[in-house]
């Protein structure tokens, strides 16, 4: 099929699953957002090209993107996409003696300071595991901490951090949204320091949540927007300062002069101010020839489900899912399970995962905790993301999460006895009638 005509056909599934989530119910949102990244990676070939050359990428500026009506990377990537906008389909709508309830929902205090204590003694964990080097580090990923420790608290605060910071579009309490800012900022920084891509979550997150509030009150907020586009300038700045930090000495009290080089090296280079969104472009869209090259390296199915394994070590070393002579640069587990499995199974596969994320989200949408039905999203955001230039073992892990909330989503969600909405005649499964007393 030509690839042209595939960009049409994913076009219409990613429409159709909007029309869904918007129509029909709101749980589709996980497979809305997968379809969207894949379809997006399937543009990027252009401005790989574009911003290659600024480095930010782990690939040379020697590899070249395919032309796209040639290219195996966007069968891939369009595959997925049309997989992952199928499963929004499959997601059931909300029954209607929830409806009422689930408008009355209110996010428990009890559930806003737990969350905040997590947050805060995982970063104490973080900081602990990391060690002195926290904050003076002479090389990137130095550690002379804990290392268990900081396996614990990473990535977990990074998604306990996040959490939260959604959990504050629903928090009514000044005090507890001011000590989730303040959180975020603590992490936010933090990451930074060390050098860590995965600061950029944090402006991003609020940016969208941002954005999607003006959606929601179907108002145009001018102050809103403008601090929505500076949270997203400020990613992009970060995202500059965090790959310098990768080449110098760096660390929380290093923070300030590394982003003083780094504004030095952008003044004084050709590209100015767009540097560090040449570098950030890149570094996403290194994805398409990543792909590309993913899907003809052929690593071979039996490889492949043997890094599928979920637990610390695998069935085979994760050697095998590198791009030789670029040991160092992982194999895009989109490019090579489309190599592997084509176009078929390339589709069921991401079906699968949003499907998975789709129901637990509409699980959660049935219970009494409101205030995490957003954490299906932020998965499925992780997995294709992930999926577009990381390795199998990466992603499953993350799709292991998944699965975990899933069937904890089925021990909190509520089951409708009678047709009438009020709380008499609506009860939980044994989960949600232990969790009740956090509310």
């Amino acid at each position: 099929m030509p690839n042209s005509l595939l960009f049409f056909i994913a076009l219409a599934t990613t429409c159709a699953a909007i029309w869904t989530m918007v129509v029909r119910t709101s749980a589709a949102a996980p497979a809305v957002a997968m379809s969207v990244v894949m379809l997006i990676a399937s543009l990027g070939g252009p401005v790989w090209e574009w911003a290659k050359y600024v480095g930010g990428a782990g690939l040379p500026a020697d590899i070249d993107a395919a032309p796209f009506a040639d290219s195996l990377a966007v069968k891939a990537f369009l595959w997925a996409c049309i997989g992952s906008g199928i499963s929004a389909f499959l997601v059931p709508r909300m029954p209607d003696a929830l409806r009422e309830l689930k408008e009355d929902a209110n996010p428990s205090e009890r559930i806003t300071v737990a969350t905040l204590v997590a947050v805060v003694v995982s970063f104490v964990l973080f900081v602990i595991g990391s060690g002195p080097s926290f904050f003076n580090r002479q090389y990137y990923l130095e550690s002379d901490g804990n290392l268990f420790l900081l396996r614990a608290a990473f990535p977990v605060g990074l998604v306990l951090g996040l959490v939260a910071l959604g959990q504050s579009t629903m928090e009514h309490r000044r005090r507890w949204r001011i000590a989730i800012y303040v959180m975020s900022a603590v992490w936010f920084i933090g990451l930074a320091g060390v050098g860590s891509r995965t600061a950029l979550a944090f402006p991003l997150l609020a940016a969208v949540l941002l954005i999607n509030r003006c959606f929601k009150e179907r108002r145009l907020r001018p102050v809103a927007l403008t601090i929505a586009g500076g949270l997203i300038a400020l990613a992009i700045f970060t995202f500059g300062v965090v790959l310098k930090a990768r080449y110098v000495p760096h660390g929380l009290v290093n923070l300030p002069s590394v982003a003083a080089a780094f504004v030095q090296d952008a003044v004084a280079s050709t590209d100015s101010l767009l540097v560090p969104m040449k570098q950030l472009l890149a570094s996403i869209f290194t994805s398409y020839p990543l792909a590309e090259h993913s899907v003809i390296y052929d690593v071979g199915l039996p490889v492949l489900i043997g890094n599928a394994n979920i637990l610390p070590g695998t069935g085979l070393p994760m050697e095998l899912e590198r791009y030789w002579p670029y040991d160092w640069v992982p194999l895009s587990f989109a490019g090579s399970w489309f190599g592997a499995t084509g176009a078929l199974g390339q589709m069921a596969l991401f079906m699968l995962f949003g499907w998975v994320c789709c129901y637990c989200s509409y699980n959660l949408q049935r219970s009494r905790f409101q205030s995490v039905v957003f954490v299906p999203l932020v998965l499925s955001l992780l997995i294709s993301v992930l999926s577009m230039e990381y390795s199998s073992r990466m992603v499953w892990r993350v799709f292991s999460v998944a699965l975990f909330v899933l069937f904890a989503s089925f021990l909190l969600r509520n089951r409708v006895k009678s047709s009438l909405p009020d709380a008499s005649n609506l009860s939980g499964h044994a989960g949600a009638d232990v969790m009740a007393g956090l509310r």
